[in-house]
């Protein structure tokens, strides 16, 4: 028994509207902002704070001279809302060098190194100590190119 309350043509449509959702969601099952995002960088005289939205997996760091700046990459999180200066930072900027990597630069008033860091407990921040260098030892750790790698959380 057929009702026909829709036409042949209409249900054709449905099917189209339906297949086409489904693909669609396929293509983008994650956008940037259901990504882990730098939710928060809190800057003191001799630390900063980085905070993520959800656990992130490792980071680095490294300083370049040339203008003097500090360069952290945090794997797996995206850039996050524009950061006000303080103390020895001059400015800060967000980027991404590859599609899972956020970078995170300090451009330095005068130079500073980082001398360690380490993610909380819960792994959604991480604590970086910043220490003011001679420009002698800025100059070597740049042309050195050292990464200081923070572990994952265990």
């Amino acid at each position: 028994m057929t009702f026909g309350w829709t036409t042949q043509a209409q249900r054709r449509q449905y099917r189209a509207m339906a297949v086409s959702t489904f693909l669609m969601a396929m293509i983008a099952p994650l956008s940037p902002a259901d990504a882990n995002a730098v939710s928060a960088v809190e800057m003191g005289d001799r630390e900063i704070t980085i905070r993520f939205d959800d656990v992130v997996e490792k980071a680095s760091s490294f300083v370049l001279a040339g203008p003097d700046r500090i360069a952290i990459d945090v794997t797996g999180a995206e850039p996050g809302a524009p950061v006000s200066p303080i103390g020895v930072i001059r400015s800060v900027r967000q980027g991404r060098p590859d599609a899972n990597t956020a970078r995170i630069v300090f451009d330095l008033a005068e130079p500073a190194v980082i001398s360690g860091g380490q993610f909380a407990a819960d792994g959604r921040s991480l604590t970086l100590s910043v220490d003011p260098a001679a420009d002698d030892d800025f100059s070597a750790a740049a042309k050195a190119a050292r990464k200081l790698y923070l572990p994952p959380i265990a």
